[in-house]
């Protein structure tokens, strides 16, 4: 998960938000395969609760739209494994930039 502050201060978490059709490459180019759920459908149910669980504290998390190839991209080019902390920071990145962001709900 990434985080960005908005102009009042506040910090605000995004959500990675992974793509089905690229979930299999995701845990294909993965430093860390193991921490990832071994199905796209597990990980939008992780997903969901997560941030069910962070509404419900108060928290308005935003969802951050991660092309797999693009992070694998940028990581490539910051010399980072594509790993755990890369994808939050990369997360964070898009936040942070306006990019990356939208709309999408529902199921992938």
């Amino acid at each position: 998960m990434g985080r960005m502050r908005e102009a009042e201060g506040r910090v605000v978490p995004g959500v990675a938000w992974y793509r089905r059709e690229q979930w299999a490459t995701l845990r294909a180019l993965a430093a860390d395969p193991e921490v990832l759920e071994p199905t796209y459908d597990e990980w939008l149910h992780v997903a969901e609760q997560a941030l069910t669980t962070l509404r419900q504290a108060g928290i308005e998390p935003r969802r951050v739209d991660v092309d797999v190839l693009a992070l694998k991209r940028w990581c490539e080019v910051k010399g980072l494994a594509l790993d755990q902390r890369a994808r939050s920071e990369y997360a964070a990145h898009l936040l942070a930039s306006g990019r990356g962001t939208g709309p999408r709900r529902g199921r992938g």
